[in-house]
């Protein structure tokens, strides 16, 4: 019991490995065939079931969006929509949709997808009708 227990507590205060550049996780598609979706995906809209816009984690969800303006160079407001699943998106991962409203800009209304499952990777293109600022 006591071994069990120290072994317990070494994986829990173990730290987490670092997370590579531009690498999906969890890690589910070879590097070959990361790279080939990538390109798949950059030939469709960014912000679409076929072209999620990468970030990490939740909070990565959240600050790309307080980075995106509407055409008239205000933030639009979001809230999510809600996941979709088990693997609908081109990663291979379940997606997170979040409605886009732009109050006196355009688009008015967009609905865009989110793979929050790239670690260490920052989102640099905005959907179109929109801009994005600089992280």
């Amino acid at each position: 019991l006591c071994l069990a227990a120290f072994l317990l507590a070494m994986l829990i205060a173990a730290p987490a490995p670092a997370a590579e550049p531009h690498k999906m996780w969890p890690n589910s598609l070879s590097p070959e065939e990361l790279s080939l979706r990538l390109e798949e995906g950059a030939r469709r809209p960014l912000g679409s079931r076929e072209n999620p816009i990468r970030v990490f984690r939740p909070d990565g969800e959240r600050d790309y969006l307080s980075r995106l303006r509407c055409s008239d160079g205000v933030a639009p407001a979001f809230s999510r929509i809600g996941s979709y699943g088990p693997k609908p998106g081109i990663y291979g991962h379940i997606v997170d949709a979040y409605q886009v409203v732009c109050r006196s800009g355009d688009p008015a209304e967009a609905t865009l997808l989110m793979d929050m499952y790239f670690a260490d990777h920052t989102e640099t293109a905005a959907p179109l009708g929109f801009t994005l600022q600089a992280p």
